[in-house]
Order: C-alpha cells, then structure tokens, then sequence
C-alpha cells in the first residue's frame, strides 16, 4: 500500500515538473519585428516614434531600452544585448553602459537571453553577453560576444561606435 502511493506521488510531482517545463515558455514567444519598452516611446510630429533612455546618458546620447514585443521604430544603430541576470559577465557589461553611456545616435537592446529563445534562434545567439547589430529590416548585419572583456569600450571598438 505504501509503495503505491508513493510511486502515485512521484508520478504527480513527475507530471507537474513536465506541464510546467512545457509551458514556461508560452507567451514569452516575441514577434518577429522588435520592440521597445512602451513606456519610453512618444510620437514626434512626423508621426514617427522618438524614445528616451530610463537609463545614464551621461557621455553619450544614445538609448538603452528593454526589449518588447512592440513595433520599433527607429533611426541610427540598433544592437541587440541578450542579457541574463544571473550572468555576471552580463551585469558587468550593463554597469558600463549604464556608468558611461551609450555612444550618439546607437540604441542598445537589452533582450532577456532566458525569455527568448526564438529571437536568440534567429540571430545565431548561443551565448550570454552577446550584442547583435541589426538593419531597418531587422537583419543581422553582425555578432559579437562580449564576455571576455564586457565593456561599453569594448563593444564601442568592435562594431566602431563613435
């Protein structure tokens, strides 16, 4: 009797851990255009979205948002940094562009590398601190892991930000 129930326990734990493993991705899907964060998007008089940084623009103006599934719409560089927060190379990386700033006229992406793994499927992204350039179509023109020197200077001297 005893032996039955518990292999009838292990086999509900069992079955919880499975709904829940296949489930925890739903709804983290993005879209397959790119996002801001909502909240840091107003329309300008054209008609186009202008987007402000929630984060130290001291020696640069230039924006580092949260990744959405909003549309962007956006001039100037985009780098895509899948960012995870238990990665420690990753918090390095972030404590720099929020210390320095972003360089003129380039938006930094942060895009949760855990969430989102169908964006991390599409630009080849295999790694956490890696930033990823992307075009007005939303294609990859280049990648880059910053993990062995996470630096806005280093990423600055790679994709050659001024």
């Amino acid at each position: 009797m005893k032996y039955g129930l518990w292999l009838g326990i292990v086999g509900l734990l069992l079955l919880a851990a499975l709904i829940w493993y296949s489930q925890r991705d739903q709804g983290a899907s993005p879209p397959s255009t790119l996002g801001t964060n909502s909240e840091t998007s107003a329309p300008s008089s054209d008609g186009t979205s202008t987007e402000s940084s929630s984060s130290s623009e001291a020696a640069g103006s230039g924006q580092y948002l949260t990744y959405s599934g909003d549309l962007l719409i956006g001039s100037g560089r985009r780098l895509l940094f899948f960012h995870a927060p238990w990665c420690p190379q990753c918090r390095a990386l972030e404590k720099t562009i929020q210390e320095r700033g972003v360089p003129d006229g380039v938006t930094i992406i942060k895009v949760d590398y855990d969430s989102n793994q169908q964006l991390r499927q599409q630009f080849g992204v295999t790694i956490q601190t890696t930033l990823v350039e992307i075009d007005g179509s939303n294609a990859l023109i280049e990648r880059y892991v910053a993990y062995d020197e996470p630096s806005i200077s280093a990423v600055s001297s790679h994709f050659n930000l001024k």
